[in-house]
């Protein structure tokens, strides 16, 4: 049996969406192997940088998640965790 790839709590990514919204974003887990994805909160700001990254990456881009480098990653502001 395969397993399937568990993401990394707090691992952050680009969320593309709809081919159109690149997102930098992040998994968070909620409960044991739940995971859900966290959008930073000024993702829009980081909008164009993202997309220019993940065409880098693989030119044109469809709906998925792509790693997110360092330096775009620190320019993340992300919501208060919920408790």
């Amino acid at each position: 049996m395969i397993y399937p790839v568990i993401p990394a709590h707090n691992r952050p990514i680009i969320s593309v969406e709809k081919s159109v919204f690149f997102i930098v974003s992040r998994f968070i887990e909620r409960t044991p192997y739940q995971f859900e994805v966290q959008r930073a909160a000024n993702w829009e700001a980081l909008e164009d940088q993202a997309r220019q990254v993940v065409e880098n990456l693989v030119g044109a881009p469809t709906s998925d998640y792509y790693p997110c480098p360092d330096d775009l990653a620190e320019q993340a502001v992300w919501p208060e965790e919920e408790d």
